[in-house]
């Protein structure tokens, strides 16, 4: 399976989950504000070497906050994808890990009847707020996420593909 598969498949399953079409107006407009909202809770910058340190170890998916998709969907629709959203993150709590080591190497693993790994090398920009991640099978194409969160124990990141879902991890123990 492709680095970018991976990369979207819980994106790609939530978007599924949202049934109907959306509507252009008022929703669309919420979950745009919602994503700026989000754009301005940007942790303050962390240096890169910082950030090197702190995102060097295994992170496993704690969470996934669709809230900006979800409002943009209809309001008679928001309920449904809620309960269908819970429902996916449910069966995917703890099953997303990535392992970042200090050489610059990364591994992603989704855990399933089977477990699909995606190996490749990763990097942070100096100022600490963009991830850029490329696999093995892909050298040729990088995705890049926002870091929203990045402490000690606690990573949120905003994939810019799909930039209404973040997904918050927290560090292996």
């Amino acid at each position: 399976m492709k680095f970018k598969n991976l990369m979207l498949a819980l994106a790609v399953t939530l978007m599924l989950a949202s049934c109907g079409e959306k509507k252009e107006g008022d929703a669309a407009k919420e979950g745009t504000e919602a994503a700026a909202k989000t754009e301005e809770a940007k942790t303050e910058e962390t240096p890169a070497a910082d950030a090197k340190t702190m995102i060097t170890k295994t992170w496993i998916i704690e969470e996934m906050d669709p809230t900006a998709m979800i409002a943009k969907e209809p309001k008679e629709k928001q309920e449904e994808m809620k309960k269908k959203m819970a429902e996916t993150m449910a069966k995917v709590k703890g099953n997303m890990i990535y392992e970042f080591k200090a050489d610059g190497r990364f591994a992603m693993t989704i855990k399933d009847t089977k477990d699909i790994t995606t190996e490749g090398t990763w990097s942070i920009s100096d100022d600490g707020k963009t991830l850029t991640m490329a696999a093995d099978t892909e050298k040729d194409k990088k995705e890049e996420v926002n870091v929203l969160t990045l402490t000690d124990d606690k990573l949120d990141i905003q994939m810019k593909s799909e930039p209404d879902m973040i997904m918050k991890f927290v560090a292996k123990k």
